[in-house]
């Protein structure tokens, strides 16, 4: 029943009424149970918790038995004898006995009996006084065997007459204390339970740093080899150099012209403003018009950045003014830069080297031809340099011209 069962102390504690020391059960007496954290299938706190879970009607009003029948004993013995015949060979040869010398015996009695039978056994009153059993005047006898006849304990009014420990006994005071020799202290738990439980801490600890030396592993070998080819490739980018002489990417190019082209500007506008020129305003519109911030890809093929996309191609079918934009001005929606500034080496396909190369001779043509018939602006010696407005002017000058010739 539940009213016989009471927790304290992180154990709970299951009260009798009368043993063999107490026949008359007159002294409440009461056996310690604690949970088993180690091993959950033989922790009794959990089974009765389960017990308790799949038959609560077992535990209502706590005056319930908590087990069904009446035969306890019996019911013990049959589930003894499953377990003993689900038993293997190999089991039995490592309790060195067979079924048949196998019995019930209570638990305190069993252990004692088994610390009896040992060759370097200890001595028979540690292990009654271990097990709680009743010495009676053993405990004096030991005494006065182990000890000299002349030690003082001997003097003690306690060994004098045998009412003093009559009336002692049952209120004997147990402490814990440290050993003198070595400083443990005794904690009432078995050694062998304390270090179970540092070998479990060790191994979860172990556990652990495997799978962080594995997360390591796996980390390495798919983000470093990234990580280092990208930090080479921008460490070469940086500091590569052939024959001494540091290569200019197109990067480079078009960085050192804007500001090549910002300065002259500058020094145009100023020149033009000391002498009163007309043409002081299309000049500074011309140089402070945005430039368009022209885009670069990688094709994954060890060079360089290219200034077209990998799939791009030269077009080969646009009319001639279409390619006049593209090669004077770019492509401002695809970001690609004048046309003009593509390596033809570096950023042309090899299909479309020869149309570039025709290309190429036919903008040289116009723009000479631009220069013969006068119809650039003053101070203004490239078509590049001038406004979009300006050169759809003169690309129609220079057109009627073409085609009159």
């Amino acid at each position: 029943m539940l009213q016989h069962i009471e927790w304290s102390e992180g154990c709970f504690i299951v009260e009798e009424k009368g043993h063999k020391g107490d026949q008359t059960g007159a002294d409440k007496f009461g056996k310690h149970v604690y949970a088993n954290s180690y091993q959950p299938s033989q922790c009794c706190v959990l089974a009765l918790a389960v017990h308790l879970f799949a038959c609560p009607e077992r535990g209502a009003g706590g005056k319930q038995q908590l087990f069904f029948g009446t035969d306890n004993k019996d019911r013990f013995g049959r589930i003894f004898r499953r377990v003993i015949k689900a038993l293997s060979k190999e089991e039995f040869c490592l309790l060195s006995c067979i079924p048949e010398d196998i019995g019930t015996h209570s638990l305190r009695k069993g252990s004692s009996s088994y610390a009896l039978g040992q060759v370097n056994e200890p001595t028979p009153v540690s292990v009654y006084l271990r097990m709680g059993q009743s010495l009676g005047k053993l405990k004096n006898r030991y005494l006065r065997r182990t000890l000299n006849a002349s030690h003082p304990i001997f003097t003690a009014r306690v060994f004098s007459a045998d009412s003093p420990i009559d009336k002692l006994r049952g209120v004997t005071v147990l402490a814990i204390r440290a050993s003198p020799v070595c400083g443990m202290k005794a904690t009432g738990i078995p050694a062998h339970l304390a270090v179970a439980k540092q070998v479990n801490e060790l191994r979860r600890e172990v556990t652990s740093l495997h799978k962080e030396i594995d997360g390591l592993k796996t980390g390495l070998a798919v983000k470093l080899p990234n990580q280092v080819a990208v930090k080479v490739v921008s460490e070469l980018r940086q500091h590569f150099v052939v024959n001494g002489v540091a290569p200019v990417s197109l990067r480079d190019l078009d960085t050192r012209m804007g500001d090549l082209r910002s300065t002259m500007a500058t020094e145009f506008r100023s020149i033009l403003n000391d002498m009163n020129l007309t043409h002081t305003t299309t000049l500074s519109s011309t140089s402070s018009e945005q430039q368009p911030e022209w885009q670069s890809w990688s094709w994954n093929d060890g060079k360089l950045l290219h200034a077209v996309s990998k799939n791009w191609k030269f077009p080969a079918r646009a009319n001639a003014k279409a390619i006049w934009n593209l090669w004077f001005f770019g492509d401002r929606d695809s970001k690609i830069r004048p046309y003009r500034l593509l390596n033809k080496q570096h950023d042309i396909s090899t299909a479309r080297r020869m149309i570039h190369s025709r290309v190429s001779i036919l903008m040289e043509y116009l723009e000479q031809l631009a220069h013969e018939i006068n119809v650039l602006p003053t101070g203004v010696s490239r078509i590049a340099d001038l406004p979009i407005s300006t050169a759809d002017e003169v690309s129609a000058a220079v057109f009627s011209r073409m085609l009159n010739n």
